[in-house]
């Protein structure tokens, strides 16, 4: 279901000439903190360089050498790693007009994360990409999915900032579903 179409995702945007990005937030299922997302961006800015296809030559590789020393930066509070925020999307910016190519980051299994650390990275990427070329693409069991923090007023809000997909369909029409992936 929502794997399958991370990578059918990935796939296409790979074929369009963008530049996709895919990661898995299993191994981050302990996190309980900010600073415990950093290497989530890290993770980003490394596989942008394996997975630009024909644009792995042209990236500049300043620009990621850049923004992997300022996530290296030993970001350990909420507030570290917003101050950078803004940089990350000038860089963002730059990596893609410098490739003519759009960065799509594709998370898988968010609902693994703790409830209020979904919202933030949501929330810190969002606030990354936005403007910048840059497109978010959220996987996640919909009843363990909570990208929205009402209480802090981050993350996504459904229908505002996010269009949700229904992977039911996978269940009660499969041949549906299959068309519809492929």
């Amino acid at each position: 279901g929502k794997s399958t179409l991370i990578l059918m995702g990935f796939r296409r945007a790979r074929q369009d000439g963008n530049i996709p990005v895919w990661i898995d937030l299993q191994p981050f299922r302990g996190a309980d903190a900010a600073r415990d997302l950093v290497p989530v961006f890290s993770a980003i800015f490394d596989h942008a360089t394996s997975s630009g296809g024909e644009y792995s030559s042209s990236i500049d590789i300043s620009l990621l050498t850049e923004a992997a020393s300022i996530v290296r930066d030993a970001l350990e509070t909420e507030k570290e790693i917003r101050a950078k925020i803004p940089v990350l999307n000038g860089i963002i910016n730059r990596l893609t007009d410098s490739c003519k190519a759009d960065l799509y980051v594709f998370l898988d299994d968010v609902h693994l994360l703790r409830p209020d650390l979904q919202a933030l990275l949501l929330d810190l990427l969002h606030g990354m990409l936005k403007g910048a070329r840059g497109w978010l693409k959220v996987a996640g069991v919909k009843n363990f999915l909570h990208p929205y923090d009402a209480a802090r007023n981050i993350g996504l809000q459904l229908a505002h900032d996010v269009q949700a997909i229904d992977l039911d369909l996978t269940l009660v029409n499969p041949a549906q579903a299959r068309a519809h992936l492929v």
